[in-house]
């Protein structure tokens, strides 16, 4: 039996067409056509999130909206985002060497794939990060990835450049190696402090490092420890897989998570932008919170106030809110689920959205077997449709033909 599926673009209507070949002689064609159907709402689609009023802090009255990102393939699994200058997203997809774009302001458009390397070069893409001062360009990060048994390995950064209309010269997607990670390491996440530096935390060696460009490319740049400290700021938690995970630089700061251990922490951390370009870290790691359990994603406010991380184990938002005075003034920091019921959240991200106000878009992976997760984590994408299907009523019409086909099917038309 040949099975041929044909789901059409509007969300109302699906025509589901089995052709069965009896013999030599003959061809039963069964055609099932659905009747509009009926989707609940389901909590939360988008919701708005109002940061706490505080005295000291002006910017605590901005209102957060959250933006859910579900129109990517179920079959996948999604950890990095990064802005387009066309308020477009680009979307890293971990179990194949693919790079989406989409418009989260319209969900029911596709995503589309914009870049798919060489399988010869990497497996998956891990994340990505755009350059300051340099629109449409990232740093991207790849290995090769097994995902069932948390195998990764073969790092390597890549420049892309993207075509856009201040880049006439550039008419697709350009990809350059930069630098190939040496063994053995650790990497889940990149961060560009400029065109020339970035960051990267490793699990295994305990550190975040340094990748200086300025130098040139491959063996020509410099890769060095630039963040160390107690081994527990960056490794898993005893027979977990994750440790140090995300890295933003913000504030004068670089903050990272350590996913197992539930912590978020940051290093005073100095660029020089007028000068040599230097990134130096001026202080010792502060920890912020050890109350963001099992995190991922990592957001930082614009007043360096407030943190966002996401949970995919238990499906939450949290927000971490730091006193204004700072942490070593003895203020409390506050953590709070913010939102609940999420399907599995992996990467979050700020971007612009009415009035000046941030739009924090959060991106939900798929169904799909990995190695660190169990029965334990949050709704999966077939809770997600089961909880659709049971407000779907669906009737169903089915006509049936035979004819005759000779010794030839060529020229049949279904």
């Amino acid at each position: 039996m040949t099975t041929t599926t044909t789901t059409t673009t509007t969300k109302t209507t699906t025509t589901t067409t089995i052709i069965d070949k009896k013999g030599d002689s003959s061809i039963t064609t069964i055609t099932a056509t659905t009747t509009p159907r009926t989707v609940p709402v389901l909590p939360p689609s988008i919701i708005n999130i109002t940061k706490p009023s505080t005295p000291a802090c002006a910017a605590a009255n901005m209102l957060y909206e959250h933006r859910l990102v579900t129109q990517l393939p179920s079959d996948g699994w999604y950890e990095g985002s990064a802005r387009r200058s066309s308020g477009n997203l680009l979307i890293t997809r971990l179990d194949q060497p693919e790079l989406y774009e989409l418009d989260p302001a319209d969900p029911d458009t596709p995503p589309r794939i914009v870049l798919t390397l060489d399988p010869a070069d990497a497996t998956g893409v891990l994340n990505l990060s755009g350059i300051p001062g340099r629109p449409d360009e990232y740093f991207v990060l790849t290995a090769f990835v097994d995902l069932v048994s948390v195998q990764i390995s073969n790092y390597r950064v890549w420049r892309l450049r993207m075509p856009s209309p201040t880049t006439p010269e550039i008419q697709e997607p350009q990809l350059d190696p930069v630098f190939s990670l040496p063994d053995p390491c650790a990497v889940v996440s990149v961060e560009a402090v400029s065109e020339h530096l970035v960051v990267l935390g490793d699990q295994l060696n305990a550190c975040i490092h340094l990748l200086d460009l300025r130098g040139g490319h491959g063996a020509k740049a410099v890769f060095s420890p630039l963040v160390k400290g107690n081994d527990d700021y960056f490794t898993p938690a005893s027979e977990e897989f994750f440790g140090i995970n995300r890295i933003r630089h913000h504030g004068g700061y670089l903050w990272f998570t350590n996913s197992s251990r539930g912590m978020l922490a940051r290093a005073p951390a100095k660029f020089d932008s007028s000068g040599k370009g230097q990134l130096s870290v001026t202080g010792g790691i502060e920890v912020v919170t050890e109350e963001i359990e099992n995190c991922d994603g990592l957001v930082i406010s614009a007043d360096g106030r407030t943190a966002y991380a996401c949970c995919m184990t238990d499906g939450s938002l949290m927000q971490v809110e730091i006193p204004p005075a700072g942490i070593s003034s003895g203020g409390k920091v506050t953590t709070t689920k913010v939102v609940e019921e999420l399907i599995n959240p992996t990467a979050l991200l700020f971007m612009p959205g009415p009035e000046q106000q941030q739009v924090l878009h959060v991106l939900c992976s798929g169904e799909i077997e990995v190695g660190w997760r169990d029965g334990h984590s949050s709704m999966s994408w077939a809770g997600f449709a089961d909880t659709i299907n049971e407000g779907v009523t669906v009737s169903v019409e089915t006509v049936v033909e035979t004819y005759d086909v000779g010794e030839s099917m060529s020229t049949l038309r279904i």
